[in-house]
């Protein structure tokens, strides 16, 4: 976290991922509709159409409401200081999401403010209970606030930075990066694929190809298509 740009909760940053996920997510629907009935089905998968889905939460709300979201006009917007970011001593930030009450219960227990226990969506005292968060917060560092909150059932995290994330011990312990080789440049660190409850990464690194070379031939003939029609959509342009 930049004390300049401190981070704000309930902002999404994306690109082309959002795109890839929905597609994803088409080719596997695809794939079971094939496997029940048989037939295949034509895929039109739009980047935009993958962010307007991430937004749903708030579309969904103006069109049944009217109301407009907005920054701090909803609970994952920072309208309330139970979901929101703080500065710590160290100039690093912590993530606090206590929606829940009893995680906000816990939290005002631990920063000795159970004052604003019941206070937790009162919108007449929300900035003297921000204030008070900030206050105490920035009374200790990042990772002393970290080791006594992350145990106690308040939902609150580190924010960490990029060179942090790739030492943190329980994507090491998961196996989320490895080792790879390219053929060019040599020995990497990269991240895994991305596997729920991966084991351990290899013992060999992944081999890399430079990015011309690929299995587009080798898949296609996998799925029944014929040298000559694969010629034919690579003359088309619908290949590479």
């Amino acid at each position: 976290g930049d004390a300049a740009q401190p981070p704000i909760p309930g902002v999404t940053i994306a690109d082309s991922a959002a795109g890839g996920m929905h597609a994803v997510m088409s080719i596997l629907a695809a794939l079971v509709r094939r496997s029940r009935t048989g037939e295949g089905a034509y895929l039109d998968v739009s980047v935009t159409d993958g962010m307007l889905g991430l937004m749903a939460l708030q579309v969904d709300e103006y069109l049944a409401t009217g109301d407009r979201p907005g920054y701090r006009t909803g609970i994952t917007s920072a309208r309330w200081a139970c979901y929101d970011t703080y500065e710590a001593s160290d100039g690093k930030w912590l993530s606090v999401a206590a929606i829940e009450n009893r995680f906000w219960r816990n939290l005002c227990a631990q920063l000795g403010l159970d004052r604003w226990a019941d206070a937790q969506t009162d919108d007449a005292v929300q900035d003297d209970v921000r204030a008070d968060l900030r206050r105490v917060f920035a009374t200790r560092t990042r990772d002393e606030w970290t080791a006594q909150l992350a145990p106690a059932d308040t939902c609150v995290a580190p924010v960490l930075s990029v060179d942090e994330v790739v030492d943190d011990p329980q994507f090491v312990s998961r196996g989320a990066f490895v080792d790879a080789t390219h053929p060019t440049h040599g020995a990497m660190r990269q991240v895994a694929p991305a596997f729920a409850g991966m084991p351990a990464p290899p013992s060999e690194p992944y081999a890399l190809r430079e990015g011309d070379v690929t299995d587009t031939d080798e898949l296609l003939a996998a799925a029944g298509m014929s040298s000559d029609d694969i010629a034919k959509l690579r003359d088309a342009g619908v290949i590479a």
